[in-house]
C-alpha cells in the first residue's frame, strides 16, 4: 500500500512522502491523508471568509463583517496566518468606525499571535496598529513608543517603513512638535514614492495639507491636496471614490477659512462618479 508521511510547518505549508506499507497500517493512511484535507480546506475557508467580510463591509455591513472575521479566530483549525489576517481586518474596520477603544484591543491579540508565529513582518505590523491605536485615543507617548518598535522590527519592509513614520507624524502632531511631525511624514512620503505606493502618497499628501492649513500657509495647503488628489487617480476608481469624499471636505474646509465661498459651495455640488460595475 501507498501512503504520504506529512510535515507541517509553521507558515501552515504541506509537504507528503509517499512511502509501501504493509496493509496493516492502512489506518494510518486514512488518518493521515484526513489531516492534509483538513488543512487545505481549512486555510481554504479562512481565505474566503477574509473576503466575504471584506464585501459585507464594503457594502456597510459592519456588524455582519465583524462577525465573520470572528468566526476565524474561534475556528480551532485556523492557521496563524488567518487569525492574524482576521485581526487586522478587525483592527483596521474598527478604526475606520471611529472605535479606537475596540481598535486598540484587537492590535494586542494581533501582537500575541505575531509573538507565537514568531514572524518579523507580522510583529512589525502589530506593533504599528498599537502605534496607530494609541495616537487615536491620545496617548501619544504610546504611539512613539511602539511606532520605534514597528521600525526596529521589519527594517526592510518599506510599507511598514512608511506607515510607520505617518503614525510617528501624528503622535508627534499630537504633541504640537510640528517639526518632528513634518521630518516623518518627509520621510513617509520618499518611502511612499520609492514603492509607487499611491495609497501611502495620498495619506502623507493629505497630511501635509492639513498642516500647512494649521498654519494658514493656504497656498502651500492647496499644493498638496492637488497632489493627493493626484495620487486617488492614480490608484484605481474603487479606491479614487473612497478617498474623493475626503479630499473635497478638505477643500472646502480651506476655501471656506480663504472666504472663497462660491467656490467651496460649487465643490459641495460635485458628485462623485460611481463604481464600475456598481448600481
Amino acid at each position: 500500500a501507498i501512503f504520504f508521511i506529512i510535515s507541517l510547518f509553521p507558515n501552515q505549508s504541506v509537504v507528503c512522502f509517499f512511502l509501501c506499507v504493509s496493509p496493516s497500517q492502512e489506518s494510518i493512511i486514512i488518518v493521515l491523508c484526513d489531516l492534509c484535507l483538513t488543512c487545505i480546506m481549512g486555510h481554504k475557508h479562512g481565505k474566503h471568509q477574509l473576503e466575504e467580510g471584506l464585501r459585507y463591509f464594503n457594502d456597510e455591513n459592519h456588524a455582519e463583517a465583524v462577525r465573520t472575521w470572528k468566526r476565524i479566530l474561534r475556528r480551532s483549525n485556523s492557521s496563524d496566518d488567518d487569525k492574524f489576517n482576521s485581526l487586522s481586518y478587525l483592527v483596521w474596520s474598527h478604526g475606520e468606525m471611529g472605535k479606537f477603544r475596540d481598535m486598540h484591543a484587537y492590535a494586542f491579540q494581533q501582537l500575541e499571535v505575531a509573538k507565537a508565529a514568531e514572524h518579523r513582518d507580522y510583529l512589525a505590523e502589530a506593533y504599528l496598529n498599537l502605534a496607530d491605536s494609541n495616537a487615536r485615543l491620545g496617548n501619544f507617548h504610546k504611539g512613539v513608543a511602539y511606532g520605534r518598535f514597528a521600525l526596529g522590527s521589519a527594517p526592510g519592509n518599506v510599507s511598514i517603513q512608511a506607515r510607520a513614520n505617518i503614525v510617528l507624524g501624528d503622535a508627534f502632531l499630537g504633541f504640537s512638535n510640528i517639526t518632528s511631525s513634518i521630518e516623518h511624514y518627509d520621510r513617509a512620503l520618499k518611502l511612499s514614492m520609492s514603492i509607487e505606493h499611491h495609497e501611502i502618497e495620498f495619506c502623507v499628501n493629505k497630511k501635509f495639507g492639513d498642516i500647512f492649513h494649521l498654519l494658514q500657509d493656504y497656498e502651500n495647503a492647496h499644493r498638496f491636496y492637488t497632489r493627493a488628489q493626484h495620487c486617488a487617480e492614480d490608484y484605481g476608481a474603487a479606491w479614487q471614490q473612497k478617498t474623493q469624499t475626503t479630499q473635497s471636505h478638505c477643500r472646502i474646509r480651506l476655501l471656506i477659512r480663504e472666504k472663497k465661498l462660491d467656490t467651496a459651495m460649487s465643490l459641495t455640488e460635485v458628485r462623485p462618479s460611481p463604481i464600475p460595475g456598481n448600481s
